[in-house]
């Protein structure tokens, strides 16, 4: 079993990566919002493991490790 699932968020400034820990509940949340979605996520920026370096982002070298609940808004 994955020890995370993750989605990938975007604003002006880049792209960074949010890590949740892995269970059905949170799976099941993660995939049912739509893509381009405003998210709110709750969570400590920090570095990332090294084997985890992404260098092709321009964040690549941070992650979020999200502590709080993820909520999505709808599109008007």
């Amino acid at each position: 079993m994955k020890d995370s699932v993750f989605i990938v968020l975007r604003d002006g400034s880049g792209m960074v990566q949010t890590l949740f820990p892995c269970n059905k509940e949170t799976e099941e949340i993660i995939k049912s919002i739509p893509l381009e979605s405003s998210v709110c996520v709750t969570g400590t920026v920090q570095k990332r493991p090294e084997d985890a370096v992404n260098p092709k982002m321009k964040t690549g070298e941070i992650e979020i490790k999200e502590i709080g609940r993820a909520s999505c808004r709808e599109r008007v």
